[in-house]
């Protein structure tokens, strides 16, 4: 699936939410290496737009907010909760706890130690970067960040935009494409990691995302439920 047509319905979820008769969630994986960034991004101050095409990048906005997202291999969802459901809560936190911590016990039951991150860090100089500053609520792996997620509340519910980075971006490409200093890439190397190593497969990406699909709407379920 396209970055635009992943967006675009995401974004028809915000505007049918009040019709929803229960939750829902749908996993989608990106047709080529994609860069998506929230709704209130400027996407010309900060990618190089000429670089973004040369090496390939699809791109898009989120009908959420946050930052910059790249996407290499990925775990991508998103949920939404009726305002109607018992556990749509009116505190975002309280949202993000709900939906984090669903991904936590997932990957939890097919391996390693992790955790949710129990408060933001000092906002850094590079806000706009999601994988430069860990935020409360996002998982944590060896103290880094493991995915970005962001939200958008409505009057309607709630609709709630993760991806979880199942191995390491091509940081040379990133910086590449970024008008930010060096310093950026830095920052986000420092803060964010991968589940896995480059050299995992793609037969291996496929059963993993199959897990972890699986995983997560048992997860997500209980607790809504």
């Amino acid at each position: 699936m396209s970055a635009q047509d992943a967006m675009h319905e995401d974004g028809e979820w915000i505007t049918k939410l009040p019709a929803f008769d229960r939750p829902r969630v749908r996993f989608y994986e990106w047709e080529r290496k994609s860069i998506t960034y929230g709704h209130f991004i400027d996407p010309d101050k900060w990618l190089a737009q000429k670089k973004v095409k040369l090496l390939g990048f699809d791109t898009a906005r989120r009908p959420t907010g946050g930052g910059l997202i790249f996407h290499y291999a990925d775990f991508s969802y998103t949920v939404a909760v009726p305002i109607h459901h018992p556990k749509c809560s009116q505190t975002v936190l309280d949202n993000y706890h709900l939906v984090n911590s669903a991904l936590l016990e997932a990957i939890s039951s097919i391996s390693g130690a992790f955790s949710l991150q129990a408060a933001s860090d000092a906002r850094g100089t590079f806000t706009e970067l999601c994988m430069a500053t860990a935020t409360q609520y996002d998982l944590i792996y060896a103290g880094r960040k493991l995915g970005g997620s962001a939200q958008r509340k409505t009057t309607g519910g709630f609709v709630h935009q993760g991806t979880l980075f199942l191995a390491p971006p091509n940081w040379e490409e990133m910086e590449e494409v970024l008008r930010m200093p060096k310093e950026a890439i830095e920052a986000m190397k420092g803060c964010s990691g991968a589940l896995c190593n480059n050299d995992i497969s793609k037969q291996e990406l496929f059963e993993l995302r199959h897990k972890l699909k699986q995983a997560f709407r048992a997860a997500l379920n209980t607790k809504l439920y």
